[in-house]
């Protein structure tokens, strides 16, 4: 069986989302979703990227999902979220990432480098790598970056959120309408010069 290593799941989303049936979801598995652990057993799948996002506060009585599965559509981007309000949700999710490893029976790893990896897929346990999808959670001080690097995160990707002034240079939709893409600016200055001063390159 050609074994798969995954790019990026919504699987801490959808566990964050309904807590109270994680057994269900990913143990026992549903079918539904992205993944669970049988079907993660069954189809070969050696590991992946699994990512903490912060979903936007929903808007009373609007489904933005149905109406952008119904285009044309033009919608306005949900407001910024702070890294406060941010983090319980994003906390929530890197606990979720540790839960699954201590109620697979072995099943699933959390990894933190390459050589854990490499020993999780030869054990024939699924590597789970802590992603975060957007930044919303990191303040400017950085110091909830080292935080959830001690938690295990090893993938962080800056450029899903709106761009403001402490991540000037994300690339982002610049709106929720059918047909757009993606605008980027260049500017390097900020928390994104922080995050670059902390990996050497600044």
């Amino acid at each position: 069986m050609q074994l798969v290593f995954d790019g990026h799941n919504d699987l801490l989303l959808r566990l964050y989302q309904a807590s109270e049936r994680r057994d269900e979801i990913f143990l026992t598995g549903e079918g539904k979703g992205h993944l669970d652990l049988p079907r993660m057993r069954a189809g070969g799948f050696a590991g992946g990227l699994f990512a903490i996002y912060v979903p936007s506060p929903s808007e009373p009585g609007f489904d933005y999902l149905s109406a952008m599965n119904d285009p044309p559509y033009d919608l306005a981007l949900p407001d910024l979220i702070g890294d406060t309000a941010a983090m319980p949700a994003a906390m929530a999710q890197a606990g979720l990432f540790h839960w699954m490893a201590r109620a697979s029976g072995g099943g699933f790893r959390a990894c933190g480098s390459v050589g854990e990896i490499r020993a999780a897929v030869a054990a024939r346990a699924v590597a789970g790598v802590l992603h975060m999808e957007g930044a919303e959670a990191i303040g400017p001080d950085l110091d909830a970056l080292h935080l959830f690097h001690a938690a295990g995160l090893r993938s962080l990707g800056p450029v899903w959120t709106p761009p403001d002034d402490l991540w000037p240079w994300r690339a982002v939709p610049l709106s929720r309408r059918s047909g757009h893409r993606a605008g980027v600016d260049p500017g390097r200055r900020g928390l994104g010069q922080g995050m670059q001063c902390l990996a050497g390159r600044c």
